[in-house]
This record gives structure tokens, sequence and C-alpha cells, in this order.
């Protein structure tokens, strides 16, 4: 039936002498032509009406019903339509624009939102990879064309939230958080506080919170003051507010366990697990109420029991090893030193630190507590330390046997029993000086004196 329509449309056209009508009768045949979704013949229509118009004084016409239809913006957004179902983006994004500048070197109301929508809708990623396209757009709107967008998008919240999310991506990639969060509040300044649209506004900033700041405490709190608005409605606005309070509980309980899965402090995860029973129609006596929020807490509390376990443990062994670190003994520090690394790389972020303790190993922590009556001399000794003590006895007991050779070598002999003394206990004492290791001690000294170490 509307194909029969834009063929009588089409004959009256031709046959129309006078401009007005003919004009007229064009804007009505592209309107059906957008309609149809044949747009090649739509923007001829509108380039047809165009030239009729041309050069008219419309002054008279705007005052009369057909004002809407004759208004030079309107036909440029017609044009724009018709480019984008041609796949002709930037050609579409020119006639948007030059609508927006009609409307404002005139003087006029700004164009709609659903129009301003529309340019949203055109930057996707493939047309506007960066952002930048998108956010200098958004950026010369005034004040009031960026109100009539929101207005938009909140009042037609299931078809027009992807413009919004789209704005937030390129916010994101533009890092212009601070600049779009201010329009957002500036926008919610000017709404009732218990409307349908400033719920809706609130939680469009919690995604923002969420996908541009990566901030969830904020999103959180925004989220909770949302539900504590007590938005109401009248007629069927009351059950799409309570469709929508139902959607951001959901939320919550997706933030809440964003927060449990990100903390590593157990008692954070057992506060966060209450808060989600907390959650309005979640309660410990009847959890499945909101299977959504019940799946979350599910989870949560499948984690809770292992994790509590774990972390007693790994409190309990960190805690000995440094109190083995604190102690006065130091022969037992190397030993203590590699089983408290093992302990940090099983801590998610404590890599560098178990880099520390595992170099820290070959040091000596307390040069006063080390040089103590609990020095070297007192150590255990290894079995190769015990057979050179036995060679130095057979040693002392050829020399008393050959006292005169003793008394022919002098001073002599009584150096290489001295020096034979410092040999006898270097193993231990190069460890402890760097110095002197490099001096005096050998490979396999060092090696030996590890051995002892670990052996303890």
């Amino acid at each position: 039936m509307q194909v029969e329509a834009i063929q009588q449309l089409e004959t009256c056209a031709s046959m129309e002498k006078d401009a007005l009508r003919r004009g007229t009768t064009y804007i009505i045949l592209a309107k059906l032509h957008l309609r149809e979704k044949a747009h090649q013949k739509a923007i001829e229509a509108v380039d047809v009406a165009q030239d009729a118009l041309s050069g008219l004084d419309l002054s008279v016409a705007f005052q009369t019903k057909l004002s809407p239809m004759l208004e030079p913006a309107l036909l440029e957004i017609f044009k724009g339509v018709s480019l984008n179902g041609l796949g002709k983006k930037d050609e579409a994004f020119e006639m948007y624009k030059q609508a927006r500048e009609i409307r404002l070197n005139g003087k006029m109301e700004p164009v709609g939102g659903i129009w301003l929508n529309q340019i949203t809708l055109l930057l996707d990623e493939k047309m506007d990879p960066d952002g930048h396209r998108l956010l200098d757009a958004f950026k010369s709107w005034t004040n009031k064309e960026r109100n009539k967008f929101f207005s938009y998008c909140m009042l037609n919240w299931k078809t027009a939230f992807s413009s919004i999310l789209r704005l937030f991506r390129a916010t994101l990639l533009t890092n212009a958080a601070a600049y779009v969060l201010e329009c957002l509040n500036s926008f919610g300044k000017t709404l009732a506080r218990r409307s349908l649209i400033f719920f809706n506004l609130k939680t469009s900033i919690v995604r923002f919170y969420k996908d541009v700041c990566g901030d969830l405490d904020k999103a959180k709190q925004t989220l909770l003051d949302a539900l504590d608005l007590k938005t109401t409605g009248e007629g069927s606005e009351e059950d799409v507010i309570g469709e929508r309070v139902a959607s951001a509980r959901i939320d919550l309980a997706e933030v809440i366990f964003a927060q449990f899965r990100v903390s590593t402090d157990p008692e954070r995860k057992e506060a966060l697990v209450k808060e989600m029973m907390a959650i309005p129609g979640m309660t410990t006596e009847n959890i499945m109420r909101s299977l959504v929020i019940s799946l979350f807490l599910a989870n949560m509390l499948r984690i809770m029991g292992p994790a509590r376990e774990y972390q007693r443990t790994m409190e309990t062994l960190f805690q000995l090893f440094m109190d083995a670190l604190e102690d006065n003994v130091a022969w037992n520090d190397s030993t203590s030193l590699r089983l408290l690394a093992r302990v940090l790389t099983a801590v998610p972020g404590l890599e560098r630190d178990a880099r520390i303790a595992i170099s820290a190993q070959w040091s000596v922590l307390d040069r006063a507590l080390y040089e103590r009556s609990d020095g070297p001399q007192k150590w255990p000794k290894t079995g190769a330390e015990e057979d050179a003590t036995d060679e130095e006895r057979k040693g002392e007991g050829t020399t008393s046997a050959n006292e005169p050779e003793e008394e022919d070598s002098g001073g002599q002999q009584e150096d290489g029993e001295a020096k034979g003394e410092d040999s006898a206990s270097g193993v231990v004492d190069n460890s402890a000086s760097p110095d002197l290791e490099t001096e005096t001690s050998s490979g396999s000294d060092r090696a030996q004196s590890d051995g002892t170490q670990g052996k303890i």
C-alpha cells in the first residue's frame, strides 16, 4: 500500500507547478523512501525538494503546519540517515554536522537527542579507532545539546545505552575522564532526584567508574546511593523502575564479587561476603530469592574456606622463619633465609622480596651477634674439619718428639705453628669476612662452609 502511495505522489509531484507544493511533496516522498530503506531514492527526493524551495520566502509557510517539514536542518538529517544506510558514514557525519550548524546559526532550538545519538552511533571502532573523532564532536556540542543527548539515552535505556558505552570508550582512549564525568554530573543537577532518568544516570556513572576509571569502590558507593533514592513513577513507569532497581542490585553484586576476587586480605573477603548477603532481596534465611546474586555468593563461600586456611598457614610459616632470623643464633640464618624465600615466592607480588631473601643468605646479617659467643668457633664442625683437627694433633706429636730440631729452627717454627692455627679455623672465619675470603679461602673451602650450614 505504501508503494502505491509513493507512485501516486511521484506522479503528482511531477505535475505540480507551484514550487512550495512541489518541494513539500518531495519531502513527503523522501520520508516514505526512508521507511522503505530506499536510501538512494530518498537522497534524490531531498535534492529535488531543496532545489524547489531554494530562493523562496518561507516565512509564511513556517507559520503553518508545514513548518516542521520545511526546516532545512531536517532535510540535512534525512540525507544523513540515507547516506548512513548506504554505508557512506563520513558523508553522513558531515550532514548531521551541517544540520547542527543550521540550527545554531539560526538561533533555533538545537537538534534533538535522537539525532545526536545517531552521530555517536556513526563513530564506531572502525570509523574512530582511537576515539578522538567522537570525543571532539562531543566537546563541540553546547551544554544544551549534551543534555539533550544524555536525556535521550537515559529515557531510551535499552536502545540507546550502547551510545553511552561508546562515549565511555572514547573517553578512556583519549584520557578525558574528568571532562566527561563533569558533564554527567552537570546534567544530573538538572534532574529530579527520585526520577527514573536520574536513576539511570547514576547507574551510567557506575559503569563509568568501572570501565573508564577502574575504581570499584566509587562504583559500589554510587550504586548504593542510587538504590537509596527510592525512585518513584506513575503507571507503567513503576514496572520499569522495578526492573531497573533489580538490575542495579545485580550490578552491585558484580562489583562486590569483583572486589572479592582482587582482594588478598581474608578479613576483607569476609566483610565482602557479609555485604553480598546484605543486598536487598538477599538474606541468609532466603538466599535463593535472586538466583544471580546467589551464584555470586556461592562462589565466594566456596573460596573462603581454603583461603582462610591458606592464609593461616602462610602467616605461621612466615612468622616462624622471621623468628629464626631475629633470635640470638646466627649460624642458622642462611637456612632460614632460603626457606623464607620459598614462602615469599608462594605469595603473588612478593617475588622481588623473595629474590632479596635468597641473595641475603651469603651475607652476615648481624656481625656483632656473629662475633659473640655464637661465633664460628662455637659452630658444629663438619667431617672434613674433624679430619683436619686429627692431622694437626698428629703433627704436634711429631714435633714434640724432635725437640732438638725445634731449638735449631727457633722463631721460624713458632711462626709456622701460628700460621697453622689460622688455617685450621680459616674455613669459618673467611666466610664472615669478604676481604679475608678473597685472599686466603679457596672455592672448595667456601663450598665446604655452605655444606656445613646446609646440614645444620
